[in-house]
């Protein structure tokens, strides 16, 4: 994604960001509301960026803005109010698919979160870009077992945050999914415009 790029007329307005998060400071988890508030851009900022998703119940979320992590975490499918404030300047929703869930109640439980993501990606006329666990695993060097691709994917999520400038010492699992869904992207991008 170019340095600088904005996006001119985005459909959310600085008083709906100013009622979503006055909606949400009731949630329980304060570090949700930090989080987003960080997230959504401020009056009179619209910007370019990636929402990269790793859809579940509580699904984990990365946030970039000129190719940089800008914020993390972990939402429930539920929380529509901070799913669209999380969609604001966004330009591309990257999402992952399973391709394998363990069962069907599983399959249906993922299709519903993804549904909700990308509909809230659609009504902001984002793009939604799927990609499957294998593409983005097998692009980063992500293998092996399932604890092995766990810690792979944490520190390389680490490191991307230590690199944005945030000092931080874990992060969430599903959120470091997200994190390197977007590395993926990000590098997919970077290698077409070479």
């Amino acid at each position: 994604m170019p340095r600088g790029v904005r996006v001119e007329g985005a459909a959310v307005t600085y008083p709906d960001i100013l009622a979503a998060r006055r909606a949400l400071r009731s949630h329980p988890d304060g570090a949700v509301v930090r989080a987003i508030n960080q997230a959504t851009p401020r009056d009179g900022e619209t910007t370019c960026a990636l929402l990269a998703v790793d859809p579940a119940r509580r699904s984990g979320w990365a946030r970039f803005e000129d190719g940089r992590l800008n914020a993390w975490g972990v939402l429930s499918a539920s929380a529509a109010v901070g799913i669209d404030l999380l969609m604001a300047g966004v330009h591309t929703l990257a999402i992952e698919v399973h391709t394998h869930p363990r069962s069907q109640r599983t399959a249906v439980s993922l299709a519903e979160s993804r549904m909700v993501w990308e509909t809230c990606a659609r009504l902001r006329n984002a793009t939604v870009e799927r990609v499957n666990s294998q593409t983005w695993q097998g692009a980063l060097g992500i293998g092996g077992t399932s604890e092995r691709r766990k810690r792979l994917a944490q520190a390389l999520a680490l490191n991307a945050a230590r690199h944005a400038g945030h000092v931080v010492r874990e992060i969430p699992k599903d959120a470091a999914d997200a994190v390197c869904i977007g590395l993926w992207w990000i590098r997919r991008e970077w290698r077409k415009g070479r």
